[in-house]
């Protein structure tokens, strides 16, 4: 029941690659350039060099984050494994399904300047917007796309094996089977956030890429952040990513392209920057800079519960909610707010304790644990568990 519990709040998996040869292993990786000391102390940095030799992460980078700035920032291991170099606190990964907070929180601000709304059936924005539920079609918002409530089924092979251009999902969204009665049900659906992407730009009257860089990112001063796979190549500080072949070797992959569900998860971002975009989170829609971007109504509307994704299972995590663009629960009694990104290779995560203050930032080059788990670790040492978990160290079949 906990490895169930654990895999649905690991809010989930996206991607998949192609594999190229490498063939090393990750044994005892070096701690990498810092700033501060973690706040129980150094055990824990050998805890994830541990950690990263049990699951073969080759590169792992992890902060420790506050309203005021970060606490705790530490590199780990290398960016690329044969070659050894290190991964720094610059260096890039793809976020994943991170991604999504920045899509919900960009909607939020499209609705401050009354570009959408929440509410507002699509087809005020698309007339000839539709879906195989007429009911649906006539109702479903942007509210509804974007806490994953639609009905729809996944079908991720739209956008990950057909490799359909993003006004062809567009199309073939609107002609989708239901696997659930509208809003009844919590169903994970990247098509559906790259439909709420693309269809607030036309409203806007300019590309999701756009409008999220340049009234987001770069207001946020994440100048180096991108958004696009070829973004990520052209970065010469990026990790390559990570897997286990068929022969249980561990190897690099190529970048998996997902620039057509780019709302749903193509922005890569390193640890300095991300620390901007969880300040910013902590600081309710306030910069690092003090320039609010959003409203206090949009952006709560973002931690606003929608839709029950997993009831309480364990003791220490309790009942998992979506809002927008992120998931909501609670972790030992407090407030936790979060989301994780998988890529085929890569995992991010970024949460935090609202009523704590704090929060954590954690970049992996591998998919070999689940990047949620090392960050209830240091949430246990956070609030000074006298028996930590070790989720990290678990196994889990």
């Amino acid at each position: 029941m906990r490895n169930r519990v654990l895999r649905r709040l690991v809010v989930l998996a996206l991607l998949a690659g192609h594999v190229m040869a490498c063939g090393s292993r990750v044994e005892n990786p070096p701690l990498g350039e810092g700033e501060g000391t973690f706040p129980t102390g150094s055990a824990f940095e050998t805890y994830v060099q541990a950690v990263m030799t049990k699951r073969q992460i080759p590169g792992l980078a992890l902060a420790i984050v506050s309203k005021n700035g970060p606490v705790y920032m530490r590199a780990f291991g290398y960016r690329d494994l044969e070659e050894r170099l290190p991964v720094t606190l610059r260096t890039h990964f793809a976020i994943g399904s991170v991604t999504k907070s920045f899509t919900a929180t960009l909607a939020g601000m499209l609705v401050d300047k009354g570009s959408i709304g929440w509410d507002t059936p699509l087809r005020t924005y698309d007339p000839g917007f539709t879906l195989a539920d007429p009911a649906a079609a006539a109702a479903v918002t942007f509210r509804d796309l974007l806490c994953h409530r639609t009905g729809v089924g996944r079908h991720d092979e739209l956008w990950e094996k057909q490799h359909l251009s993003r006004e062809e999902i567009y199309e073939r969204v609107k002609t989708l089977s239901f696997d659930h009665p509208f809003r009844s049900t919590f169903e994970y659906n990247n098509n559906m956030f790259m439909v709420a992407g693309h269809l607030y730009g036309r409203a806007a009257g300019d590309s999701w890429e756009n409008l999220v860089t340049n009234r987001l990112l770069r207001p946020l001063g994440m100048n180096e952040t991108t958004v696009s796979a070829d973004g990520l190549n052209a970065t010469p500080d990026h990790a390559l990513p990570y897997g286990m072949n068929l022969v249980g070797k561990l190897e690099a992959h190529a970048v998996f392209n997902s620039d057509n569900i780019a709302p749903a998860g193509a922005i890569n971002s390193n640890l300095v920057e991300l620390i901007r975009w969880l300040r910013f989170q902590l600081a309710g829609g306030v910069t690092p800079d003090g320039n609010r971007l959003i409203s206090v109504a949009s952006f709560d509307e973002t931690h606003k519960p929608n839709i029950l994704v997993s009831p309480q299972s364990t003791a220490e995590i309790g009942e998992a909610q979506y809002g927008l663009g992120w998931a909501l629960s609670r972790y030992r009694g407090q407030r936790l707010i979060t989301h994780d990104g998988k890529v085929s290779g890569y995992q991010a995560h970024i949460s935090y304790l609202p009523d704590e203050g704090r929060g954590v930032v954690i970049l992996m080059s591998s998919n070999g644990l689940p990047a949620q788990w090392l960050g209830f670790d240091v949430y246990d040492q956070l609030l000074g568990v006298s028996t930590p978990a070790q989720w990290s160290l678990q196994d889990v079949p």
